[in-house]
């Protein structure tokens, strides 16, 4: 089992407020990757062991469905 400061998290949102606000409310318990679009996440996921992802679902060219479904 991992422990909970080995969980890497990706955060991908397009305002950069509430990409800021999520990393600083989860970051001292996960390890953040924090992202501004669904292009960038699938950069990082294809780079990196990521084990839980938050996307959001209207981010702008890739909405966070759409980069799910290319990762998939």
């Amino acid at each position: 089992m991992i422990a909970h400061s080995e969980i890497k998290l990706l955060i991908a949102d397009d305002d950069d407020l509430f990409r800021e606000t999520v990393v600083d409310l989860v970051g001292p318990h996960f390890e953040t990757i924090a992202v501004d679009s669904g292009e960038h996440a699938i950069e990082v996921v294809e780079s990196k062991e990521i084990h839980l992802a938050l996307l959001d679902m209207h981010m702008h060219v890739l909405t966070g469905l759409e980069t799910i479904r290319i990762l998939r």
